[in-house]
């Protein structure tokens, strides 16, 4: 009798312990986890997730402006890396014009600023799109993100870190 009590009772045990483990895979279904559902998306675009009291309508036009905001910036991103790749060429020459240097430099910083501009008119449109309240939670979490002290987090994106076969240790 006892035999059949403790396996009665492991059974149990071991079904809870299935259906509790099964319970917490789940986790991120519900609303309680907005923002939460992809944690390798940017910050700054789970923030439209996280945003209270968001209509139905209000997540479609932030959905469309943060994917047309994200083609935008791509292609700023790809002038960008073809601009590096011909300074790159530019300064690793034997004879090396600084003419052509330095101008390569100024369209690089000149796409950064388009860059700048963009992402300013975008939240600006985001920010058209919120009542008050959202607003107010958008604002003070948008800019407590992009304010942060650089080299307090790690490299920022594109950064260099400590190459291994320069260090001379």
């Amino acid at each position: 009798m006892k035999k059949i009590t403790k396996l009665t009772a492991m059974l149990i045990l071991a079904i809870l312990t299935v259906s509790a483990s099964t319970a917490l895979a789940q986790r991120g279904q519900g609303k309680m986890d907005r923002g939460m559902r992809n944690p390798r998306m940017p910050v700054h675009e789970r923030m439209y997730e996280m945003i209270p009291d968001l209509t139905e309508e209000q997540e479609n036009q932030l959905q469309d402006l943060r994917v047309e905001h994200m083609k935008e910036m791509t292609d700023f991103r790809n002038q960008l890396d073809e601009k590096q790749a011909r300074l790159r060429t530019l300064e690793t020459k034997d004879d090396p014009e600084m003419k052509a240097i330095n101008g390569m430099i100024e369209e690089m910083g000149q796409i950064r600023i388009e860059m700048h501009k963009a992402r300013a008119e975008h939240r600006q449109e985001v920010r058209q799109i919120l009542n008050e309240e959202q607003r107010a939670f958008y604002d003070a979490r948008m800019y407590r993100h992009h304010n942060r002290r650089p080299g307090m987090h790690g490299p920022r994106r594109g950064g260099r870190g400590l190459n291994r076969s320069m260090d001379p240790r």
